[in-house]
């Protein structure tokens, strides 16, 4: 996969759809365990390959933690506007809807829709735009120092890192104005 995120960024964006970016992965990925080039064309393979790509485009390949809706219930009831920024591909909406909180977003903003990904400030520009909200009344939550919290600073948004590891609230303790052990500690922020 690293070679095709250094050769192909953002699923191969202006240059491939992301399900050909994904079997290429796969294939590379079959290729470096030890299946020979040959039987990367076996009928059985080729079942395999679309049927894992098609996992991952349902709610199937991905599993919510469990206060994630009750949080965007939360956030909707006070009328807080909501997005998402991701670097995900063309499915990523569509997982989003069979997990049944599509409706909870007031846009969702994929890289592979505007050529752009995280930690590219201009991506956290774009949603700024997107719900018309100024970077000071903006709270941007992630997962990563690197690709969310830094580039939401830059543009001047609040941020959060959630860290849900063993030292999860050890940190969000210590640096509260970073880290959070849970969505749930959003409600207690906004």
């Amino acid at each position: 996969m690293k070679h095709m995120r250094t050769h192909y960024p953002n699923y191969g964006f202006g240059l491939m759809n992301s399900r050909q970016w994904w079997r290429q992965v796969i294939d590379m990925t079959w290729k470096n365990i030890g299946v020979p080039s040959s039987y990367l064309g076996n009928d059985r393979l080729l079942t395999a390959r679309e049927s894992l790509i098609d996992r991952f485009n349902t709610s199937e390949g991905y599993k919510m933690f469990d206060e994630v809706p009750k949080v965007l219930k939360y956030l909707r009831m006070r009328g807080i506007k909501t997005g998402v920024i991701s670097n995900m591909d063309e499915a990523g909406e569509k997982v989003l809807c069979h997990m049944g909180i599509r409706s909870y977003f007031d846009f969702v903003l994929k890289s592979t829709t505007v050529g752009i990904q995280k930690p590219d400030p201009r991506i956290f520009e774009l949603a700024l735009s997107a719900v018309g909200v100024p970077a000071y009344d903006a709270l941007h939550v992630g997962d990563s120092k690197e690709m969310d919290f830094d580039p939401a600073i830059k543009v001047g948004m609040s941020a959060r890192i959630v860290s849900r590891g063993r030292d999860a609230a050890d940190l969000a303790a210590r640096y509260p104005d970073q880290y959070i052990a849970s969505l749930l500690d959003l409600t207690k922020i906004v």
